[in-house]
């Protein structure tokens, strides 16, 4: 095969699997559309569900208070002894604190609702998980340099499956240390203009001494396009290999 022959297959490659990967991502926004559409319907029927049992709830102690209030106010008239006094207030006071508990469940449930809310929209901070990698892969790893900025915004991404999708990509950097390949880390928050902002871990390895197999970057290519975190990777294999992820930011902003 002449090499312009070659040029040309490597690029039909190249083209072939871009859109094998817009396919997949179309394919996982469906995916993503039709779930968030069946959680707002199963929300809004246990919205529905909550407020007819809530109905219920609050309006028998309610038309209790109401039933026996109104009786002892016609008392004298109706002729009512004092042990049905008695026996209408004590229904009263059963029912005024059965009322009670009964809001104050309903506090605690809303109360609970909120902080998970809350928490929801902090997010998670993806420098603990950051280091967390480096500490574990510090035996292997031949590095070069390590730049985290400081008051990173947090990624809506889960702790769990932050740190599940990056393992992937750090036991490939790991590999490629056996032929010294030395590496550089970055964690920064994109500022470029357009686009959503978002989170960017950046590893970058130099071959220093064998370039990386192009077969070991298609296999964590493979690997990558299962997970949830957008990538991409760039370089030939010769001068090294980029690997840069995005996070999506989450709306609490910046760690305290």
């Amino acid at each position: 095969m002449t090499f312009g022959a070659a040029r040309w297959s490597e690029r039909w490659r190249a083209s072939s699997f871009s859109a094998y990967a817009s396919q997949l991502a179309l394919r996982r926004a469906e995916h993503a559309a039709e779930k968030a559409r069946d959680e707002t319907e199963e929300a809004l029927s246990a919205r529905s569900a909550f407020l007819s049992g809530l109905n219920h709830e609050l309006r028998t102690p309610l038309n209790a208070i109401t039933g026996f209030a109104g009786l002892l106010k016609e008392a004298d008239t109706l002729g009512v002894t004092a042990a049905k006094k008695t026996e209408y207030l004590d229904h009263v006071l059963s029912s005024a604190r059965l009322l009670l508990e009964r809001i104050d469940m309903i506090l605690d449930a809303a109360g609970r609702g909120e902080k998970a809310a809350t928490e929801a929209v902090q997010g998670t901070d993806a420098v603990p998980v950051l280091r967390r990698l480096l500490q574990e892969h510090a035996g292997n790893l031949f590095l070069t340099g390590v730049d985290i900025e400081k008051d990173l915004p947090l990624t809506v991404i889960a702790e769990r499956d932050l740190y599940a999708n990056l393992q992937s990509a750090f036991a490939f950097v790991s590999e490629q240390q056996k032929k010294r390949q030395a590496v550089t880390v970055r964690l920064f928050e994109d500022t470029s203009g357009g686009g959503e902002k978002a989170l960017i871990l950046k590893l970058t390895l130099l071959s220093t001494e064998t370039p990386i197999e192009e077969s070991a970057v298609r296999a964590l290519r493979r690997q990558l396009l299962a997970s949830s975190i957008r990538f991409e990777i760039e370089g030939d294999g010769e001068a090294g290999v980029s690997l840069s992820f995005a996070f999506p930011m989450a709306g609490g902003g910046h760690p305290s």
